[in-house]
């Protein structure tokens, strides 16, 4: 079983929803999913997981107070072979912040972020975005089985 872990901060509504919905989205496609909210996420969380996938809300306060702690143990951990994707309110500026706290770690980041929210194009986008963050992992995996 392929392992899910989706953090996410800070802990509002909207970000725990679309938690939520990715999560239902996940498990159908076989996935154990556990939400956290990036306070009560450490590294072990990291690594006991196959895809990690953040939400935050903007991107424009990088890194957000309460993942500041997974942020600094980030340093010297390797996260080869999983994979990691972002969601959040507004997403411009995100995914170059997620590839800086990230950087060190050897971890593959899916190049798009997902914007939320609860407009009903957003149950489109979160599914096509699912849809490839998937794929991507499914194709490392079959990559090692080679």
């Amino acid at each position: 079983m392929n392992r899910v872990i989706i953090l996410y901060a800070p802990d509002t509504p909207e970000l725990a929803q679309a938690a939520d919905k990715i999560k239902r989205a996940l498990a159908s496609e076989d996935f154990t999913v556990e939400i956290k909210t990036s306070k009560q996420c450490s590294i072990q969380d990291l690594a006991a997981n196959d895809l990690v996938i953040a939400g935050f809300r903007d991107a424009k306060k990088w890194p957000h107070p309460d993942f500041a702690e997974i942020n600094r143990a980030l340093s010297g951990i390797n996260l080869a072979g999983r994979i990691a994707g972002v969601f959040g309110m507004d997403t411009d500026g995100m995914i170059e912040n997620f590839r800086k706290s990230f950087n060190d770690s050897d971890i593959t980041i899916f190049d798009d972020a997902l914007t939320v929210g609860n407009r009903e194009q957003d149950i489109k986008l979160m599914s096509a975005w699912l849809k490839n963050f998937v794929a991507l992992y499914k194709e490392g995996l079959h990559a090692r089985e080679v």
